[in-house]
């Protein structure tokens, strides 16, 4: 199904079996509903479910993708976007967003199963910034095996052809690389298998709020959290569910008002540590 600069459409109830590229693409279209279908696309490995482009006032609710390639992509300037009560199983991306200036999308009750490659991408043009991004209620368990090397790779390239020719990203659960107002609330990350990579690295993050997160540590890994030149960080309430070498590692010079309160890290033999001419000025006591 190809649309392209429609008004007012609507599709229901409709099973798209075995498409020969994307089985629903929506091109600068408004007042969109996507309710009720059910996708099984696995022929190739162009095979998207959802692909909306620059598509405003949209809503998918109740379906069931199945895709090769990404489950339901977000590229252009998609907004006032509600993708709720789904379920999505792909070979790559669930929810990817590429280029464009994305806004006002609201995701909510939907499940993600058997995911191979990433379950949520953010992609934007070199210096540009994320803003205004939250998680709030999410259960993630990812498959694990993430190596030593892995983990300390620092110099993940800040443009690729396509996002899996970044290769395997240094954290098990979340990167995030120049954002601003990040919130992560009442969010755990779990591995099947041992990952000896840190769960979550900010990289030049300003503004994020991190609250109620449970998450899987290593002793094999450097730290379950890695902070580089970030600020304004607030955690509070945090639990590391298994041992750790160190819960927080702090790199560079601009990190600052980091601020940890409260929370259970006793799982983790220490709190904090220091690299790269990080000191424990970056970190207000509390």
């Amino acid at each position: 199904m190809l649309f392209y600069r429609c008004d007012h459409l609507r599709v229901r109830s409709v099973r798209l079996l075995n498409s020969a590229f994307h089985s629903v693409r929506v091109i600068e279209s408004r007042y969109v509903w996507m309710e009720g279908l059910h996708i099984h696309n696995r022929v190739n490995g162009n095979n998207d479910g959802f692909h909306f482009v620059s598509a405003e006032h949209l809503a998918v609710s109740n379906c069931t993708v199945e895709s090769q390639d990404d489950a339901c992509a977000l590229f252009g300037s998609c907004r006032y976007v509600t993708i709720t009560n789904s379920y999505f199983s792909t070979r790559w991306s669930v929810f990817r967003f590429g280029g464009g200036s994305p806004a006002d999308v609201a995701i909510s009750n939907c499940v993600l199963h058997q995911v191979f490659g990433c379950p949520i991408t953010f992609q934007v043009t070199p210096g540009s910034v994320f803003e205004n991004i939250s998680f709030c209620d999410v259960h993630l368990t990812f498959g694990g095996g993430g190596t030593a090397a892995e983990g300390a790779v620092r110099d993940v390239p800040e443009v690729a052809g396509e996002y899996f020719m970044l290769g395997r990203m240094p954290a098990y659960a979340l990167f995030a690389r120049n954002a601003r107002a990040l919130t992560l609330h009442n969010v755990r990350f779990q591995v099947s298998q041992p990952d000896q990579r840190p769960a979550v690295i900010l990289d030049h993050v300003v503004d994020a709020a991190i609250s109620g997160m449970s998450v899987q540590g290593n002793p094999q890994a450097e730290s379950v959290l890695r902070f580089i030149d970030t600020k304004e960080v607030l955690s509070t309430a945090t639990r590391v569910l298994t041992l750790a070498a160190t819960f927080l590692q702090l790199e560079g010079t601009g990190n600052g008002r980091v601020t940890i309160d409260g929370g259970d890290l006793s799982k983790a033999e220490r709190t904090l540590a220091f690299a790269d001419g990080a000191t424990a000025r970056a970190v207000p006591a509390r």
